[in-house]
């Protein structure tokens, strides 16, 4: 994804301009960022921009999980059954209507 600039407008330039405006700006590709008294307080961006972003943050989440598990992975690996036994049952048990 490309570096982004977006533009800044105050809430009183966003009322003058339209929303309409401010939404073809957004489907143009150009983030808009809304500020109140000089502080950012909400942006408008295009579907594509927020699909992306939130795809990005899914594949984000999903590599810190593969990381956080191998790091914690000590290699240790237990067998169902022996799982199982711990909870006096058998894959019979879990497959069994009762």
């Amino acid at each position: 994804m490309a570096a982004r600039n977006p533009s800044h407008i105050s809430i009183s330039a966003f009322n003058e301009r339209g929303v309409s405006s401010i939404v073809r700006q957004a489907e143009a590709g150009e983030d808009v960022i809304v500020e109140r008294h000089g502080r950012a307080v909400a942006a408008v961006v295009s579907t594509a921009r927020l699909e992306a972003s939130d795809a990005m943050r899914h594949d984000l989440e999903s590599a810190a999980l593969v990381l956080a598990r191998a790091a914690a992975d000590s290699g240790n690996r237990t067998d169902l059954d022996d799982v199982l036994a711990s909870f006096s049952l058998t894959r019979e048990d879990l497959l069994s209507d009762g």
